[in-house]
């Protein structure tokens, strides 16, 4: 919250987020018993109206899915779109903006989204362009390819976290493994630490192994990501619409990734798992769990008790909405 302090959450209700924007802050309690829903509204709020750009569709010369005209060029603010058509509210990624003005008088307002709508974008679709929001499967996948190549390039491992009542599973219980307690969520069942402050703890918990890197990236608290699954399949709202997750949970051994569409590939879209099996570092010993049962957000990063590697691959859909009495949040 964004009057979150080393000793308070802050002063919103927490799973009432209102006109309140999420913040990015070091060492304060985080912004915990949020469903996936209201986290997402936390973080669309964060800047304010200016956050978000709305208008009407303008079709392309050619008729296009995947692309068309804002009404004015400054609506260009973010990575994240929304485009409504025939009563669907579809979640894209902003791919490219502009192009060749000779031969485009309003290069300026072109936008390129990825994957394509069911149908040419004309008039009659209206969009919504976000600066802040939920992360979807591709941040998290470049958060993860980030770490694969540098634990191999710079000998850099995979990044830690609370895992394991304030220190990560595969560190010794001591003072310097562990991250400074969230004095709001204190130990329990025999354990003197639970949650932990955000950006706490060793540099190990860091993605870049630095203070300037993304933290709480294995454990601590869940984070509310895009897509939507209902009964192990991608909604329809959202890219790879109708892929079935593999029956069960366990250790990734494989990633969806179908052939690369053109210049980009549903898989890093969704970086969501086709098999289970052993455990393979390359996927830094990742886990998933859930019951995919209902209709339920993408939860990644894991918890301060979940006592396995749930890693930057790993993903929890157990139930329909997130237990709001345990740590969760959103990140942005």
């Amino acid at each position: 919250m964004p009057d979150a302090t080393n000793s308070s959450m802050g002063s919103t209700s927490p799973n009432e987020p209102g006109q309140v924007g999420a913040a990015c802050m070091p060492h304060v309690v985080p912004w915990a018993g949020i469903s996936g829903s209201n986290a997402r509204i936390a973080i669309e709020n964060r800047g304010g109206a200016a956050n978000k750009a709305f208008g009407v569709c303008a079709a392309l010369a050619t008729a296009s899915a995947s692309g068309f005209y804002v009404e004015n060029a400054s609506h260009l603010i973010g990575k994240r779109v929304y485009i409504t058509q025939n009563g669907v509210r579809y979640v894209r990624r902003v791919v490219r903006v502009g192009g060749d003005k000779g031969a485009d008088a309003n290069a300026a307002k072109h936008v390129e989204i990825y994957p394509a709508l069911p149908e040419p974008i004309t008039e009659a679709d209206t969009y919504e362009i976000l600066h802040h929001y939920l992360p979807g499967g591709y941040e998290w996948f470049s958060l993860w390819a980030w770490a694969h190549m540098h634990l191999y390039q710079n000998g850099l491992e995979w990044p830690k976290g609370n895992n394991n009542w304030g220190k990560d599973r595969t560190d010794p219980r001591d003072t310097v493994f562990e991250g400074d307690p969230d004095p709001t969520c204190p130990g329990y069942d025999g354990n003197a630490i639970s949650r932990t402050l955000t950006g706490s703890g060793p540099l190990s918990w860091s993605l870049n192994g630095k203070e300037s890197g993304i933290w709480d990236l294995s454990g601590n608290c869940w984070e509310a990501t895009y897509p939507e699954i209902e009964g192990r399949v991608v909604t329809e709202a959202h890219p790879g619409a109708g892929y079935s997750l593999p029956p069960g949970w366990g250790y990734i051994t494989e990633l969806y990734a179908p052939a690369p569409d053109g210049k980009f590939s549903i898989g890093a879209e969704l970086f969501l798992p086709k098999t289970y099996g052993p455990a393979r570092e390359e996927y830094g010993r990742s886990y998933v769990t859930g019951e995919f049962s209902l209709l339920t957000m993408v939860r990644r990063s894991g918890c301060f008790d979940v006592g396995y590697p749930i890693g930057l691959a790993g993903v929890n859909l157990h139930g329909a909405q997130p237990d709001i009495g345990r740590s969760f949040r959103g990140v942005c």
